[in-house]
């Protein structure tokens, strides 16, 4: 029988990758692994874990008792040395927003060759707090019969770097009990069904997270509310008033984009989007700056990701936060024809879950707890 993929694969290459790691990792590092043999030896399995950085990877490809092939997104590659290394190593392929039958045909394949697939459902770590999981580990699941084996990550964010400053980091590592093939109830909705099925994955990654991490998770910001204030000066430094149809219907979307600084320079690094300047708004960029960052933005997402954002926040936050780039960058093309200075402000107030105090960001930066 012919597959669109072979399992396992670049066997040689991952070999090296697995030895070196169980070497090197134990003497750069302090391990802490727990449930290792609640892994399946034989058939086809699923391998699920939480995200918040690049090490979950390595930790369960390294630790499971056979080759993992991993689903990633490759919409925003790595780059340099880790670049490198994933190339070698290899995924199968996914953009985040697109159903794509290759990459389904080749997850399925894995499954039908007793391989184990590792899927991260929550898709990734660009928003503070626990993410919705994504429907695609229980309809493989489902359509494959394949069971399903939790892990819970403690947090990783920052700490391959730490490797390199020679400062061991802890990294855990908690393998849960295999959760049976998901079986619809033919009663429910597909859709609501999977949505249920992937729920509960979630929930059984998330028993087996450590406190501290569930814990920063958990107590994302509330009550949020973002806004963004622009005012236009002429050369003479005199306000000018912006005209009626080129006021921004609701800037709150930019503000909340210039304040998630984890998801623009990860644009900057991997897409290469001249974005930066949308949380550098404090030093007065020229006009000619933010609407390159807006019309790169959008030139990304309509001619080659369509579903960048809807992905994200939802079809309906999705289409709002394009809408919002559509008329910055119309306001920002009017400022540079009339040669006009921009000052803009993107304001971001929240209540601090730890102590209930309210809490105003003038300048986009990362929330301690996220």
């Amino acid at each position: 029988m012919t597959h669109s993929i072979k399992y396992p694969r670049n066997v040689f290459i991952r070999g090296l990758f697995r030895g070196a790691i169980h070497g090197l990792l134990p003497l750069l590092s302090r391990i802490k692994i727990t449930g290792l043999k609640k892994f399946p030896r034989h058939g086809p399995l699923i391998v699920v874990g939480n995200h918040t950085g690049a090490m979950e990877v390595v930790l369960m490809g390294t630790y499971s008792p056979k080759a993992v092939e991993f689903m990633g997104a490759v919409e925003m590659p790595w780059n340099g040395f880790i670049g490198k290394m994933i190339d070698l190593y290899g995924l199968i392929p996914v953009h985040r927003g697109y159903t794509s039958n290759t990459s389904l045909k080749m997850g399925v394949d894995v499954l039908k060759q007793g391989g184990m697939l590792g899927i991260f459902p929550e898709g990734g770590f660009w928003e503070p707090g626990k993410q919705k999981a994504q429907t695609g580990v229980a309809w493989l699941s489902h359509l494959t019969q394949a069971p399903i084996l939790p892990i819970g990550f403690g947090d990783t964010r920052g700490k391959m770097a730490e490797i390199f400053q020679w400062k061991r980091p802890l990294f855990e590592m908690n393998v849960g009990d295999v959760m049976p093939p998901v079986r619809l109830d033919d009663s429910t909705h597909k859709k609501e069904a999977l949505q249920k099925a992937a729920d509960d994955i979630m929930d059984a990654i998330w028993a087996l997270v450590p406190e501290d991490e569930c814990k920063r998770k958990e107590s994302q910001p509330e009550n949020e509310i973002f806004t963004l204030d622009i005012a236009l000066f002429d050369k003479h430094g005199q306000p000018v008033e912006i005209p009626a149809a080129l006021k921004l219907s609701d800037g709150s979307w930019i503000s909340r984009f210039a304040h998630r600084p984890n998801l623009i320079d990860s644009i900057r690094d991997y897409i290469f989007l001249p974005v930066q300047v949308l949380k550098e708004l404090d030093r007065k960029p020229q006009a000619e700056e933010i609407y390159q960052a807006a019309h790169s933005m959008l030139e990304y997402v309509e001619r080659d990701n369509p579903q960048y954002f809807n992905y994200r926040y939802g079809y309906k936050d999705g289409e709002s936060f394009k809408e919002s780039f559509r008329q910055l960058r119309e306001l920002m093309r009017w400022a540079m024809e009339n040669q006009l200075q921009v000052e803009a402000e993107a304001r971001y107030e929240y209540t601090d879950p730890g102590t209930g105090e309210r809490r105003t960001l003038h300048v986009p930066q990362e929330v301690e707890q996220w």
